[in-house]
């Protein structure tokens, strides 16, 4: 991926991912709940459909992308929160969930890192949408410009020489099972000792 990507990016309510040139085929998306991720030179107060996502304005280094939700919110963290794994220098600028799914935005640092780490019962979905990354799995380093994550399978990232700003889409594979449990809780979270590829 480019440092920065043009397209639209829109994360539907099923773990979808979409990349749309313009606003028109966005609007053909059809789902109950969407995020839509918009370049820094996009002007959502021209465009009636996007005013109707509330846009927010958040900054990315030098410059800012625009992110909607449509229905529902995105929770903006004024100042970033770190994370809270002692092995990663992640930080995190904005979030969204429901029942079944959650919405994380993730910025890395210039060579920048998270832990590694795996879960038992939620699906992973990492799309970049700024900077570089690679992403660490059992079989090594890859460049992915979407990756899932199958639960069980232990996963980390690491940044490139330029900042990266990931969204994570997290999902319970079995939501009924879960008794309205946040998809962004700690609970099915678990640390693994970094391998010597890392």
């Amino acid at each position: 991926m480019e440092n920065r990507n043009p397209a639209i990016v829109v994360v539907t309510e099923t773990g979808s991912v979409t990349r749309h040139a313009d606003l028109a085929s966005v609007q053909e998306v059809d789902t109950t709940r969407r995020l839509v991720v918009a370049p820094p030179a996009f002007r959502p107060w021209e465009t009636t459909h996007f005013r109707d996502l509330s846009p927010v304005s958040i900054p990315f280094f030098e410059e800012s992308l625009w992110f909607g939700m449509y229905p529902g919110w995105l929770e903006v963290f004024d100042p970033p929160r770190r994370s809270l794994s002692p092995t990663s220098n992640a930080f995190y600028v904005a979030r969204s969930h429901n029942k079944h799914l959650g919405w994380l935005l993730q910025v890395l640092p210039p060579h920048g890192r998270t832990s590694r780490h795996g879960h038992n019962r939620k699906q992973e979905r990492f799309v970049r949408l700024a900077g570089a990354v690679r992403l660490g799995r059992s079989t090594g380093y890859h460049d992915e410009h979407d990756a899932l994550i199958e639960p069980g399978e232990h996963h980390h990232l690491r940044a490139g020489e330029e900042a990266s700003l990931m969204l994570l889409v997290i999902q319970w594979v079995n939501p009924e099972r879960e008794n309205g449990l946040n998809p962004l809780c700690m609970e099915d979270h678990h640390y693994q000792p970094d391998p010597l590829w890392f």
